[in-house]
């Protein structure tokens, strides 16, 4: 798999523990989409202290086909205001990994 967008919504966030977010990555698979077999996203550094899941969209068919995967969460009280690298990964069902990195810009 690869990853060719990922983008949090909103992109800069509120450590409230209230406001969520929503991260969406945009997944391409050589074969088929339907074969990637676990998506999920370290939010570690954000205080989590399990990778949460990416999962398929399924607002409507052609989000689900054209590889959007998704994550919403909320930004605990106690993280400072900055800049946070968070890893995203995928695996396919041969065997192929993609990690990549996406910043989360944190304020109070």
């Amino acid at each position: 798999p690869e990853i060719i967008e990922a983008k949090f919504d909103p992109a800069r966030v509120l450590a409230d523990g209230h406001t969520i977010i929503t991260l969406r990555v945009y997944f391409n698979n050589a074969g088929r989409l339907a074969d990637i077999n676990q998506a999920m996203v370290n939010l570690n550094s954000l205080g989590f202290s399990e990778l949460v899941p990416l999962v398929a969209d399924k607002e409507s068919d052609l989000l689900a086909s054209a590889g959007w995967f998704s994550a919403r969460f909320t930004v605990p009280e106690a993280v400072k205001a900055g800049n946070y690298s968070v890893t995203i990964s995928a695996t396919n069902l041969a065997g192929g990994m993609v990690t990549g990195s996406l910043v989360l810009k944190v304020v109070r």
